[in-house]
């Protein structure tokens, strides 16, 4: 879908509910990068734009293995300390949570580079949600009459 040719269509009238429409539902730059530094592990930045997939990618790479190193390690000591013979299992559960970690820092970067075109896309179908609605809304008014 061409935006600029379907702003082309609106009235004046429907030009001014646009603006006013995304100025209300407009992503933020500013806000994506502050939930990407503080709240990256949960996927909050991702969620922010709408990315509902990928934010839950973040919560099982970063967030999961954030919780499982730590829980691992500390379960790896209690195993150890009363028996060698579970260590393995603790061991390999932790490795991988180090590797989902891996792989979510790998993530991280890639947002922390490209967040700015990530909210000029979000903003993009965020537009074209609010055209298709005056539209159809336009239309259900010449209907109606």
């Amino acid at each position: 879908m061409d935006i600029n040719k379907d702003k082309l269509t609106l009235s004046g009238n429907q030009l001014t509910i646009l603006d006013s429409e995304m100025g209300k539902a407009k992503r933020s730059t500013g806000v994506a990068y502050f939930l990407l530094i503080l709240l990256s592990p949960f996927g909050a930045h991702q969620f922010y734009l709408g990315n509902f997939l990928r934010g839950v990618i973040y919560l099982i790479t970063l967030g999961v293995s954030f919780f499982g190193v730590f829980i691992g390690f500390g379960l790896q000591a209690l195993v150890g300390a009363l028996n060698s013979t579970g260590s393995n299992i603790v061991g390999i559960s932790t490795l991988a949570a180090i590797v989902a970690g891996l792989l979510g820092v790998v993530m991280w970067l890639y947002d922390l580079f490209t967040l700015p075109s990530q909210v000029d896309r979000a903003n993009e179908t965020i537009e074209a949600e609010i055209i298709t609605q005056i539209k159809l809304k336009s239309t259900i008014d010449k209907t109606a009459a």
